[in-house]
């Protein structure tokens, strides 16, 4: 008997979410000075997640678009966001690709764009800031000669922050729905699958023996060094046609709760992601963080 199709919860917004996240991710940390906070502008932010403010009907998934003055952010969603019906139709097509607003056309960022802090851009924003001030508290031993030698780019994985971001924040245990999107998302894009799911010509299976190896390769990663500066890189992939799919997988789910972060070589490195956050080189996804535990680097 073959199985029933159905969608996990928000499969179909997913893959435009973590297009949007980075692409806010990129403007927020290129923007930032050397060894400096990175610049709040939630605006910029913002126009990136415009699109989610027409997705669903009022109160239907409320904490991807509403607001809470309590915790200190205003909704996603602004006046002119409140007439579907009315949007002019190159502005609905933007939105069904989950397009950006284009800071150019200031009457756009005006009506369709929220200035102040909503919950993504803070989720954001506070993500950028826990991975500086991770690497600043592990590399505080590191004279200052050594911290300017590298150029490298830092961010948190763009998908640690979806995965904030679809939990409900007045439902903790909606987190496991999140998981299991997320989880699925990530099989799509590498095309591997559990051994045991009788996967289709599309998609090479793994075994639990796959992941064990894959934890092999950077299980010393995790453990605390006095030279670690918290700038390791992770060691090489495995070899084969399997391994390097499985490292990826293993690395890329670690980032996504929040123990690795993203290490990229150039601007043009982290322009190049778009979402495809499981095809970055060998070398994307490197520091450990040292400096908060992972048990408390989710707080």
């Amino acid at each position: 008997m073959e199985a029933i199709p159905f969608d996990l919860p928000y499969a179909a917004l997913v893959p435009r979410l973590v297009n949007s996240v980075t692409r806010a991710l990129a403007e927020l940390v290129l923007d930032q000075p050397v060894d400096g906070a990175p610049v709040a502008d939630h605006q910029i932010l913002n126009r990136h997640f415009a699109w989610l403010g027409v997705q669903f009907p009022d109160g239907v998934n409320r904490h991807l678009y509403g607001g809470d003055p309590g915790n200190g952010y205003h909704p996603l969603r602004t006046v002119h966001l409140r007439w579907r019906l009315k949007l002019p139709a190159q502005i609905t097509s933007m939105f069904e690709n989950g397009d950006s607003i284009p800071t150019a056309n200031m009457d756009w960022m005006e009506k369709y764009v929220r200035a102040e802090p909503t919950r993504i851009s803070k989720l954001i924003f506070d993500a950028v800031e826990r991975s500086n001030a991770s690497r600043r508290e592990a590399s505080a031993g590191a004279n200052l000669g050594e911290r300017k030698r590298s150029p490298r780019i830092w961010s948190p994985s763009p998908l640690a922050i979806v995965f904030d971001f679809l939990t409900m924040p007045s439902h903790p245990g909606s987190r496991s729905f999140a998981l299991l999107t997320l989880r699925n998302y990530l099989f799509e894009r590498l095309s591997l699958v559990p051994d045991q799911s009788r996967p289709d010509q599309r998609f090479k299976s793994f075994s639990e023996r796959d992941i064990e190896e894959a934890m092999s390769v950077i299980w010393t990663s995790f453990r605390p060094r006095f030279y670690s500066k918290g700038q390791d890189k992770l060691p090489s992939r495995g070899r084969g046609a399997i391994s390097g799919d499985v490292d990826a997988l293993v690395r890329h789910f670690l980032a996504m709760n929040g123990i690795f972060d993203l290490s990229f070589k150039s601007p043009a490195n982290i322009s190049s992601v778009d979402g495809s956050t499981s095809r970055t080189s060998s070398n994307s996804i490197e520091c450990p963080i040292f400096a908060i535990c992972p048990s408390s680097a989710r707080s």
